[in-house]
Order: structure tokens, then sequence, then C-alpha cells
């Protein structure tokens, strides 16, 4: 049961129904998805009324229906298309979401057309309540990985550092190589023998009268100029001696150091990399993106549950659940009712037995052992009033001790011990948003019960579902098997909250 709808076969498997349009036969594959949905909220916002948007979203599932004998039809004959056409297509949508059915059948409205509205509305905006509730805890996920890969980060950039130990090595190196004083190189310069200007210069003071004769006479008599100091200065310089190793050594060790480091830091961003990964994985697996395309809500049996009163349970056997659904057109409350405690009635209370010995781990219900046990031997004897006085009071004690002893907040008012519980449980990050959902069932189912108004001045004015009547001595018409059971079962899923929540508080 826990298994995810694939919606795609919510779209293949839909009917196929035929409708009269402008003389012509158009067929239409009766799947309301999300976007005809939101198409007729659109026209409506934009100012068609509620028959005319709607026509205009069953003319775009007849745009999305693949056989189809009617082409050439314009959204014009869709909007003047008879009443009973689009009335026809409207039940059929119906039929084939029941939890937009009861929604349809509560809305008010001067149209049938104005019912569907509100009904899509409502669904719509349940929905993404509860999509907001988990997109909440999945932001505060995120923000707790981000926050470890940013310290991650600070912390490898924060250790990429050269390290102090190999600069004196490579300074000392530097520092090594050879410095030259060349006063005997500076002194040869300086005896170079000046080049007189002889003839050259008398030919460039009359160089107005350029007489090349006498310009190649004064070149040629320049005189050949040796530099024997010169030479012996070169040949006198010594040959450095640079140690290349040691220059290299600390800058083969700096190179060391970098890689080393760039290997920490690798891995440092792996291993936070893959924390986020996997959070991200864990997180995504336990999200039904479904909501957003089309409007069904985990699934369509535990929907039939909740219609007739009753919750998703482990303890109810898949093959119970899904007869209830695949009858549920001929089944009444009454009949379902009978069913259900039939399962938990048979071989002498069985099922409901093994329940509640399996009660046995936490301490505040361990210490009620002898209490759920007579409350158990009341209910299998059908002394229902008994059972149900029992049960009420202590699942106040229940919670009241939880809070008191797991969360260390004691309370006195039942109604703020729930409120702490709620918190917890949108807090935990690790809980399934379905496990999340089904919790969420018993707990308002609770919660309704503890904090209905009672007035002693007016008790029966309460419900017989109140806690403070029940306790205050109140009620004393005879009770029903069915709200028993609902108490053990309500009792059953506060074991397993409790149980998750104890361990995640002790780690």
């Amino acid at each position: 049961m826990s298994d995810r709808i694939d919606f795609s076969s919510f779209r293949d498997n839909a009917p196929i129904i035929t409708i009269s349009l402008s003389g012509r036969d158009a067929n239409i594959c009766v799947f309301f998805s999300m976007n005809c949905c939101t198409k007729m909220f659109e026209h409506h916002e934009q100012g068609d009324d509620f028959r005319t948007a709607f026509a205009k979203a069953v003319f775009l599932m007849f745009q999305n229906t693949e056989c189809n004998d009617g082409e050439g039809l314009t959204e014009t004959d869709f909007l003047s298309a008879p009443d009973d056409s689009l009335l026809l297509v409207l039940n059929a949508i119906l039929e084939q979401d029941n939890k937009l059915k009861n929604e349809y059948d509560k809305a008010t409205g001067s149209s049938a057309y104005e019912q569907f509205f509100t009904a899509n509305e409502s669904i719509l905006k349940n929905a993404s309540a509860g999509l907001s509730k988990s997109f909440e805890r999945i932001s505060g996920i995120f923000e707790s990985q981000n926050k470890l890969l940013s310290t991650s980060l600070g912390n490898a950039l924060s250790n990429l550092t050269i390290p102090h130990d190999y600069l004196p090595g490579l300074t000392s190196a530097i520092s090594n190589i050879p410095k030259y004083e060349l006063p005997q190189f500076h002194s040869a310069l300086t005896d170079i023998p000046k080049i007189p200007a002889l003839e050259i210069s008398s030919a460039m003071q009359s160089m107005s009268k350029i007489n090349f004769a006498q310009l190649q006479s004064a070149l040629v008599n320049v005189p050949d100029i040796q530099y024997p100091e010169l030479a012996s200065v070169i040949a006198k310089i010594p040959e450095p001696v640079i140690d290349v190793q040691a220059i290299l050594a600390p800058l083969h060790d700096l190179a060391e150091s970098v890689q080393h480091i760039s290997e920490a830091f690798s891995q440092a961003m792996q291993s936070s990399v893959l924390q986020l990964a996997n959070a991200t994985q864990s997180i995504l697996s336990n999200i039904d993106f479904s909501l957003l395309t089309y409007r069904k809500k985990w699934s369509a049996q535990r929907e039939t549950l909740l219609k007739y009163g009753w919750f998703y349970s482990d303890e109810l056997p898949d093959e119970l659940v899904n007869h209830i659904h695949d009858n549920q057109e001929k089944l009444s409350t009454d009949e379902v009712n009978k069913l259900i405690i039939a399962h938990f009635r048979n071989d002498r209370c069985k099922a409901l037995k093994t329940v509640v010995k399996g009660w046995d781990e936490l301490p505040y219900f361990a210490c009620r052992k002898r209490i759920f046990h007579e409350a158990l031997v009341n209910h299998s004897r059908r002394y229902f009033i008994s059972s149900v006085t029992l049960l009420t009071v202590h699942t106040e004690g229940v919670i009241t001790d939880f809070v008191r002893t797991s969360l260390k907040n004691p309370r006195y008012k039942v109604k703020k011990a729930i409120e702490d519980i709620k918190r917890e449980l949108e807090g935990n990050n690790d809980v399934s948003i379905y496990e999340y959902e089904v919790f969420h069932d018993v707990i308002d189912r609770i919660e309704k019960a503890f904090t209905e108004g009672f007035e002693h001045s007016n008790p029966d004015a309460a419900s017989n579902e109140s806690r403070d009547k029940i306790a205050h001595g109140h009620v004393y018409e005879a009770e029903n098997e069915v709200n028993s059971l609902k108490k053990f079962l309500y009792l059953n899923e506060l074991y397993s909250l409790f149980l998750y929540l104890d361990k995640k508080t002790q780690d």
C-alpha cells in the first residue's frame, strides 16, 4: 500500500467518452490533468463564467485525446455545446477521482460548474499546504548541508599555505650564488686608448666640401687598437659554481606540499559533496511530486479509508484495503466498519492482541501494560464503555509522559503537549513525508478529542468524543466497537511515532 501510484497509468487507462458537438461526434479522454485545471482557473480569472471556463478546459482535454474523430472542431464548438454534453464530461471526471467527488458533494454553488470549480480549488489549496510544510523541512535540510559544505571548504582553504620551512632553503641557495667584483675589468676599460680625431675630424670639418680621397686616407690612417688588458681581465673571471640542486630542492618540497594539500582539499570536498548528494537523494526519494501534476494524495486506497472515517495503518492487510477500495461504490460506511471489525475480532482478537503486545519497548507504554490488557479484555468481551474510557484517559498519560521524559518538557495541559509533539515531528528531517502525513492524521484526531470545548454547566453540548466529557464522567451512553478499536489503533500510531522520536532524541 505504501507504493506510489504511477499517474501515467491514470492517463493511459482513462476512459474515453463520446459527445455530440455541432452534429459531429468528439472523443474525449477523461483525464482532467493539472494543466486542464490550471487553464480553467486562468480563464475564470480573466473574466469567463464557470461554464465557459470549464468548456475551454474540456476543449483542452479533447486536444490531448489521441484517438479523435472530431477533427476540425474548434473551441467555439465546445463553448456552444449543450449542457448535457458538458455535464456528461463533468460527471465522468468525478467518477475517476473520489476525493474530487467528495469535495464536489460538499461544495455549494449556483451551478454544477461552480461546484466543480470550488471542489478543485479546495483540493489544490490542501495539497499546496501539505507541500509547503514538506518544502520547509527540505529547506532546513539543505541549509544544514550547505553549512557543512561551507565549513569543509573553509577548512581546506585555510590549510592551503606555503610551508615556511622551505623558504630558508630557497633563500640560502639564492644567496650562495657568487657575486663578482670586476675592478680589473673596469680598469682595463678606462685604459683603452681613445681614438684621436686626427684627419677624420679634419675631414668632417670640411664636410661641406666632401673630398672622398682625403676621407679614405684618414680612415686608412686610423691606428689599429689592441686590448691586451681587457682580454687578460676577461680570461681571469672565474667560472661561477651554481648548485642547481640546492635551488631546486625547496621548490620540489614546495610542490609536494601543494600536492598534499590539494589531495586533502579534494577529499574534504568529496566527503562534503557526497554527504550533500546522499541527503538530497534521501529527501527526493520521500517526495511525491505527483501532487504537482495530479490531485491525488499518496494512494487511492488511503483516500478511500479516509472517506469512510478510518486512516491508513500498517495493521490493515492489503487484501482488506484493496477489497474496500475496489467495492467502494457498493459498500456503505456500516459495511466497511463491519469488515475492519471482523478482521481484528477474528480468532479471538488475535490481530489486536498482537498490536497491544508490541507496546513493550517504551517505558511509558510498558508501565501501563496491565491497563492496556484490561482494556483489551473489555474490548474483546464487548464492554466498550470501559475500554474507551481507559484508553482515552491513558492516551493523555502516554502523551504527557513522552513530552516529560523524552522531550524534557513537562506539560500540565495535554493540548500544549500535543503542540510540542507536532513541532518535534515537523522539525524532524528523517521521517518520510508519507509517515509524516499518516502521523498527522492520527494526531489531528486525538487533538480534536482533547481540545473540544466542554462546559460543566452544559455537558451535553459536547460530543462523546470529548476527552473532558469522558474524564469528568458525563459520557454514559452505550459505546460501540468502532470507537473502541480506533482508540487502540490511535495508540498504536503514537507508539510508532514516539519510538522513532525517542531514538532520535537519544542519538
